[in-house]
């Protein structure tokens, strides 16, 4: 609402009242995070959207980022760096046996699952994502001589 007039004006606010300040979203989504029910508006939104009607028949779901948490970002930088260590082993089946003998092997297995780690630690997701990163950087200089 301080930089674009279009939400006061949706939301009949006046122009002359200063917006809210951004740490009250990051004060609020931890709050919600830390809660007894973390994926109450996730459900209320899921539900309205299905009783509606409006992505009916899609295969993709409309989401506002302002929900997620940092662990969905690390589980996505998980997933992508697994999804890639795995696309080589399978695109290069010669770096098969070192794949396999890496730290993280367990993660590059085809149809394995989220690692069982606390998401809600920042320790543990460091963790996980330094041991894919040390991993894909073990696999990096092998692409080299394919």
């Amino acid at each position: 609402m301080t930089f674009d007039l279009r939400w006061k004006a949706a939301t009949g606010i006046a122009i002359d009242i200063g917006g809210f300040h951004f740490s009250g979203l990051s004060y609020w989504r931890g709050k919600i995070e830390r809660s007894a029910r973390p994926d109450r508006i996730s459900a209320v939104i899921g539900r309205v959207v299905a009783e509606c009607g409006v992505l009916k028949g899609k295969r993709s779901r409309a989401l506002d980022s302002t929900i997620m948490d940092d662990s969905v970002a690390r589980q996505d930088t998980y997933t992508l760096l697994a999804r890639q260590v795995r696309a080589v082993g399978k695109a290069i089946p010669q770096l098969t046996a070192l794949i396999g003998s890496l730290p993280g092997a367990e993660y590059y297995k085809p149809g394995a699952g989220r690692p069982d780690i606390d998401w809600c630690d920042a320790a543990s997701r460091d963790a996980l994502v330094s041991l894919l990163v040390g991993d894909a950087k073990t696999v990096k200089p092998e692409l080299w001589l394919w």
